[in-house]
Formats: C-alpha cells, sequence, structure tokens
C-alpha cells in the first residue's frame, strides 16, 4: 500500500510515497520526536521544525506519531516568545495586561 499527500502551492498536487518511503518519512518523525525529547524543546528553530511536521500537507500518520509521542509535552510547542506575546509568565500566571499581538 502506498500512502499520499497534497502539497500547498498554486495547485494542490497529490504526492504518492510508497511503503519504503513512507516506513523513512515514520522513522524520520520518530527520531525527531525523539531528539526533541531528549535536547530540541529548548531551541525555538527545533520547536518550529516540529509544528512544521504538523501542518496539513503532510500524511496524517506521522502528525499522529507526533501528537502521540509528545501528548503530555505539548505545551513545549510553544515557544517563550509565543508565550511572551500571550501574555504568558513561564510560571503560568498571566499578566495584568498583556501586549497586543501583531497577527
Amino acid at each position: 500500500h502506498s500512502a499520499s499527500f497534497t502539497t500547498d502551492g498554486d495547485k494542490k498536487k497529490k504526492v504518492e510515497l510508497s511503503p519504503k518511503c513512507m516506513k523513512a518519512m515514520d522513522d524520520f518523525v520518530s527520531d525527531m520526536c525523539t531528539a526533541f525529547i531528549d535536547y530540541g524543546a529548548q531551541y525555538d528553530i527545533f520547536t518550529r521544525s516540529i509544528r512544521f511536521f504538523l501542518i496539513s500537507g503532510f500524511p496524517s500518520r506521522n502528525r499522529i506519531i507526533i501528537l502521540n509521542t509528545l501528548k503530555d509535552l505539548l505545551n513545549l510547542l510553544t515557544t517563550e516568545d509565543e508565550m511572551e506575546q500571550l501574555g504568558i509568565s513561564l510560571s503560568g500566571s498571566t499578566t495584568d495586561c498583556p501586549p497586543k499581538l501583531g497577527m
């Protein structure tokens, strides 16, 4: 069986992956999760990389691997800068007057 996913761009393009490629992708995502748990949660670039794999263009089975592996650590997918923009301190309390978000 092969798996497929769509890519974003001017046109949606369906990409077919062979079982061998899908296994390689699963292994890569699993390795990324392990590295995130062991080292990466402290680095914003690593957090953003894990979040990149959660976008809808990736195969759902890869997103499931990430969410199941990191289910108790999902709060670490928010960077310190993002938390500060939301007015949340690292201690978990909120500030009285959070700054406006630049969206």
